[in-house]
Formats: C-alpha cells, sequence, structure tokens
C-alpha cells in the first residue's frame, strides 16, 4: 500500500496534503493514507511544504538525491488530526472523492459484531 500510495502522489504532485489523503467515505481510511505516506516522507521520497497560504503540500522527491540531501529532507513531524479534522476539512476543501482509492474489506477480517477489526 505504501507504493501505491507514493505512485498515486507522483500523479498529483505537488498537492495540498489534504486534498491527497483525505477519503471522503472513511476517517479510518484517512488516517491510513496518512500512515502510508508518512513511509515516503521518512524514506525522503516525498516532502511536506507550507504554501503562502500556510497550507500544507505534499510532493515527491527526486529519486537521486545526494546522502547529504536525503538527511536534509529526511524530517519527520506528528500530525493531530482528529474525526472533527476530517468532517471540516472535507466541508472547506469540497472533497467528495478520493485521490487514494477507497478500500473494500474482506467481510472475513470483521469481528463478529461487524464494528470492529481483528
Amino acid at each position: 500500500m505504501v507504493r501505491s500510495v507514493h505512485e498515486r502522489l507522483g500523479d498529483h504532485s505537488p498537492i495540498n496534503l489534504f486534498e491527497f489523503v483525505i477519503n471522503p467515505r472513511s476517517f479510518g481510511q484517512t488516517v491510513e493514507n496518512i500512515f502510508y505516506l508518512s513511509f515516503s516522507i521518512r524514506d525522503a521520497r516525498a516532502r511536506l511544504d507550507i504554501d503562502q497560504d500556510g497550507m500544507p503540500i505534499v510532493s515527491t522527491v527526486s529519486d537521486d538525491l545526494t546522502e547529504e540531501e536525503i538527511k536534509m529532507e529526511n524530517k519527520q513531524c506528528v500530525l493531530e488530526f482528529t474525526m472533527s479534522h476530517w468532517e471540516d476539512l472535507k466541508r472547506a476543501l469540497n472533497i467528495t472523492e478520493s485521490i487514494i482509492p477507497h478500500r473494500e474489506y474482506d467481510e472475513e477480517n470483521v469481528a463478529a459484531d461487524g464494528k470492529s477489526w481483528y
């Protein structure tokens, strides 16, 4: 999934972070998308910047970075992201479709109550 998210980013780079990761159908998958994207950022294959409006922008990074450039790129941060943030951002950015495809889960992975995951 990490590779798939990185490939999608390559198709849309640069892009507003929230427009890229938000799945309007699923808060849980939005959090998963942020998690998967974090590996590309950690590995200096993607970077996070702030645009002129103060919004986070994510983009791919060239594959031909030197070791020194990778060390400079390889920074991470903690992002507080609640369901309320998700709802507000969907509305404010008018996100109705997910760039990272929605994933259907097998019924065998759902607990007996139909609500929780194993």
